[in-house]
């Protein structure tokens, strides 16, 4: 996971890229469905330097906590040592409106495995 700054105004975008690259020798699977947000199948963690976490914004909310179907989904393959990448906005997604340091990294599960992300750490100027 990475981010181009580390150091940001509080109230400006913050996007990381999450680069997923499959490792083993088979081919792998990961869902997808068109029109939805891009982060389906990671789960951030965001939390600040006292451990705690930090809150989901209405709109973070709605887009983990609540049930959402779709006809599309799709199951895209990804084969041995390739790569995909997404972003994300974690501006959206939690309430970082306080100025301060924070750390950040994502989970992705499937039925045998949980992989987490590298840690990255981020700094909200006033």
């Amino acid at each position: 996971m990475v981010t181009d700054k580390k150091t940001i105004a509080v109230g400006a975008a913050v996007k990381v890229s999450i680069t997923m690259r499959n490792i083993s020798r088979s081919q792998i699977f990961f869902e997808a469905a068109p029109g939805l947000p891009q982060l389906i199948g990671f789960r951030p963690e965001l939390r600040d330097t006292r451990g705690q976490p930090i809150p989901l914004t209405e709109y973070g909310k709605h887009y983990f906590e609540a049930p959402f179907s779709t006809t599309s989904d799709l199951t895209v393959p990804l084969a041995p040592g390739k790569t995909v990448i997404q972003e994300m906005e974690l501006d959206k997604l939690f309430d970082l409106s306080r100025p301060g340091k924070y750390k950040v990294h994502v989970e992705r599960s499937d039925t045998q495995t949980v992989v987490k992300s590298n840690i990255l750490k981020l700094k909200l100027m006033p």
